[in-house]
């Protein structure tokens, strides 16, 4: 049956739409989940494309905070349910439209009834609610839906189309039901925009930015939201009308109005077999949270690994040039080098290398000792070919490299020891014992912030909040194991090389931070007394973990200092 307002309603559709695809959107039942900035412009959208029927749900409730980018968001809308709300705005559009609602949002109660009879799922729930995306994607393949997901990202928009005879989100993301709720969630970011076409603008983990994976928080403009909402819109139309076959996933679609940058990108295998290289490299801060996590997520899971010492080691090789490996502290894996890494490949052959039982190495077992670990490194050199290296070592990285001198003086150029010492004094010991004592109590994900007061200093904490969000996210995301750590650090209390550091022979470097609460500079002077050929370099204002919050004069050091020829 014909109804006049209807057709002169959406007249202005035909020409590109026929008249019998208008009657087929009329008769079409979308279910929208997630009435936020993409769901609540999705609707209206649609609803003005001349769709007939809606399945909306959505639990929550209009605030200030929604204003920027949410419609039906206004001063005097504050405190009313999205879902009631928006029922009326497309009322007002359409008042023959057939809407259902759901004011408890999605769940397993409401499954059936949103998607049995529907066309097409649009899935616009929050961004971090990672368990309802996945819970929602099974639900539609099980119906035989397709699914539509957007997203704005910056002032860009990116598209994400579920068939459900492709693709599941949890195989292209390359989720796994025993990865933490933080690692599925940032697997699923990558994922949405896998060129990052706004890095160059817009770096969700630079230190001003207000995006936090852990509190659940992050920035959003309204016309990137729009444009997202409109990507969705046209496709759902295109998907119902069956115009043309969609692309969907592997298949995602980023558009930036701000770099005039429109990536349309197949990721074959899924984001299992992503190769992150092209977008790091438009990274310029490779010690940023993104950079971090995409070397984590995917250049670590899909690098060779060496078998030596009977364990196996992830390690990577950067750059040309005098070779230089780099051996972390206590709890640290290859990472936490990047701010040197990234100076010094310019001029060296840099290695890093997880140490045994930090990052993606082989756990710590009971009996570890620095000696041991000095072990790993001089089978992992050997294993890769290495004849001659500079050896940096920092905190436990040190006392390591101090057993590689004295061990392997044939394999060593020049030693660097940062935030080192021969033996441990009762701080070093009473602090860390609270560290360990707190890892088997607590657990590890509390850790960072038990420690946080001795590795950096008072000027860095109140001064970079942003940065230290950005760290603890990552520490939260490569968690190591509490045994592991224990071990480590009771190395690191065990160690004694005071009988030892005489022998070393190599020009050696001793540099220390003035302010570091964890190892007092007198031990660093004691070390460098007690070292042939060596000097000491303190930097008066330094806490612990110098090489982080003042890379730039670390870096000019390490620079001067490796690059002298040794003949």
């Amino acid at each position: 049956m014909r109804d006049e307002a209807y057709d002169l309603s959406f007249s202005r559709n035909i020409g590109i739409l026929t008249a019998a695809e208008q009657e087929s959107l009329r008769n079409s039942t979308v279910t929208i989940i997630g009435l936020g900035g993409i769901g609540g412009n999705t609707l209206m959208l649609l609803a003005r494309m001349g769709i007939g029927n809606f399945r909306l749900a959505d639990f929550d409730r209009f605030d200030l905070n929604n204003i920027n980018r949410q419609y039906g968001a206004f001063v005097d809308t504050r405190g009313r349910l999205k879902c009631d709300m928006l029922t009326e705005e497309v009322r007002r559009v359409n008042p023959l439209a057939q809407i259902r609602v759901f004011p408890e949002g999605f769940s397993d109660d409401c499954d059936d009834a949103l998607f049995k009879g529907a066309d097409l799922v649009i899935d616009a729930v929050d961004f971090y609610a990672i368990e309802t995306h996945l819970q929602i994607h099974r639900k539609t393949r099980d119906s035989g839906l397709f699914t539509i997901m957007g997203s704005p990202v910056g002032f860009s928009a990116c598209l994400q189309i579920f068939d459900p005879n492709g693709m599941s989100l949890e195989e292209y993301c390359g989720i796994q039901p025993d990865m933490s709720s933080l690692e599925k969630q940032l697997r699923y970011a990558c994922g949405l925009v896998p060129e990052l076409a706004h890095i160059e603008y817009f770096d969700v983990s630079a230190g001003n930015s207000n995006t936090n994976f852990l509190e659940h928080t992050g920035p959003s403009l309204a016309c990137a939201t729009a444009l997202a909402a409109s990507l969705v819109a046209a496709e759902t139309v295109v998907i119902l009308l069956g115009r043309r076959k969609p692309l969907a996933i592997p298949y995602t679609f980023q558009f930036d109005p701000y770099t005039f940058r429109y990536e349309r990108t197949f990721v074959k295998g899924g984001m299992a077999c992503y190769n992150p290289d092209p977008a790091i490299a438009r990274i310029p801060d490779k010690s940023s949270l993104i950079t971090q996590v995409m070397q984590f997520l995917y250049k670590k899971q899909q690098a060779e690994r060496a078998h030596v010492n009977g364990a196996d080691f992830y390690y990577r090789v950067e750059g040309d040039g005098p070779r230089v490996l780099l051996i972390g502290p206590l709890g640290a894996d290859s990472s936490f080098w990047a701010r040197q890494a990234q100076e010094l490949a310019n001029q060296f052959q840099v290695i890093t290398f997880d140490n045994r039982g930090s990052g993606s190495s082989s756990p710590c077992t009971s009996g570890c000792s620095t000696q041991l670990l000095a072990e790993d490194v001089i089978a992992l050199l050997e294993h890769l070919g290495v004849e001659k290296s500079h050896i940096v070592g920092m905190a436990l990285g040190g006392l390591i490299a101090q057993h590689v001198a004295v061990k392997r003086p044939d394999l060593v150029d020049r030693l660097v020891l940062i935030s080192s010492y021969a033996l441990a004094d009762e701080r070093i010991s009473r602090i860390t014992r609270e560290w360990r004592a707190h890892a088997v109590e607590k657990g590890m994900e509390s850790l960072f912030d038990a420690c946080v007061e001795w590795l950096f200093s008072d000027d860095y904490l109140t001064s970079n909040e942003g940065e230290l969000r950005n760290l603890r996210t990552f520490y939260r995301l490569n968690l190591q194991d509490p045994l592991s750590f224990c071990e480590q650090s009771l190395a690191g209390i065990r160690h004694d090389s005071r009988h030892l550091i005489g022998k070393v022979n190599c020009p050696t470097l001793v540099i220390h931070g003035g302010a570091d609460r964890l190892v007092r500079v007198q031990l660093a002077r004691a070390l460098a007394e007690g070292i042939p050929h060596s000097r000491l370099s303190v930097l008066d204002r330094a806490a612990h973990f110098l090489t982080w919050e003042q890379a730039s004069a670390v870096n000019a050091q390490l620079v001067e200092f490796l690059a002298v020829e040794t003949g």
